[in-house]
């Protein structure tokens, strides 16, 4: 989830959050809830099977997302559906470097194919508190974001 920062900053500049996959469902997940599950896994005793699928508690599309980062900040950001490439430019125009251009545009075709997993429960079976939201992560970091909109590029 924290992964979305740059771009939260970027969409309260400009007002907009540029998107290639709007109907596209993700479930973001907090990386403080990746981090305790992974540490909950390797003291489980015996270990989970197979592959756990930790995710956030539910999969949000983008208009969710925009509607959620509005709300905590009181902005008026509106989604613009675009191309791929126009995503990409305009991330590129930005400042962002080219690794979080080209994972941007993962996570978008990641979110427009539907491939990634969802897994209710799994945070909560593992660590015994449940996964946190898109709103209480945007929430706990509200300031530095805020503060991070207001701070000239250098």
């Amino acid at each position: 989830m924290e992964r979305l920062f740059p771009r939260i900053i970027l969409a309260l500049r400009c007002g907009k959050w540029f998107c290639s996959a709007p109907q596209g469902r993700l479930p973001y997940v907090a990386g403080e809830d990746v981090a305790r599950t992974a540490a909950a896994v390797l003291r489980a005793d015996p270990v989970p099977p197979g592959e756990l699928a930790i995710t956030g508690p539910q999969a949000l599309t983008a208009e969710a997302l925009v509607n959620s980062i509005n709300i905590i900040f009181g902005a008026s950001i509106d989604l613009v559906p675009v191309s791929e490439e126009a995503l990409a430019l305009h991330l590129q125009v930005s400042g962002f470097p080219k690794s979080t251009v080209r994972e941007a545009l993962i996570i978008e075709e990641v979110s427009k194919r539907g491939l990634a997993p969802f897994s209710d429960g799994v945070i909560e079976q593992m660590t015994g508190q449940p996964p946190r939201s898109i709103e209480a992560v945007l929430v706990e970091h509200r300031l530095d974001l805020l503060l991070s909109t207001s701070t000239p590029r250098l």
